[in-house]
């Protein structure tokens, strides 16, 4: 059985080895592993109401980032090979 999410990582890693320097964009996921990552259509229609009541329940709130993030980032920064 193959594992998409382990086959899309190492395709993405051979890329990323590939274009070391390149600030290239990563390439869209291929169509062999969004056919496997997508739900049935028929799942998408009977789980429509559970999902209705969960976002109700739980609403989600978008939040701005801590500035201690940032602050992390630039202190840990990766020196480029």
């Amino acid at each position: 059985m193959v594992d998409t999410y382990e086959e899309y990582t190492r395709h993405m890693l051979g890329f990323k080895g590939l274009h070391l320097d390149d600030d290239l964009p990563l390439p869209s996921v291929p169509e062999h592993i969004q056919c496997f990552t997508k739900p049935q259509p028929s799942v998408l229609e009977s789980s429509k109401d559970v999902l209705q009541s969960i976002k109700s329940l739980i609403p989600l709130v978008p939040v701005n980032r801590l500035k201690v993030d940032t602050e992390a980032a630039k202190r840990y920064k990766f020196n480029k090979l």
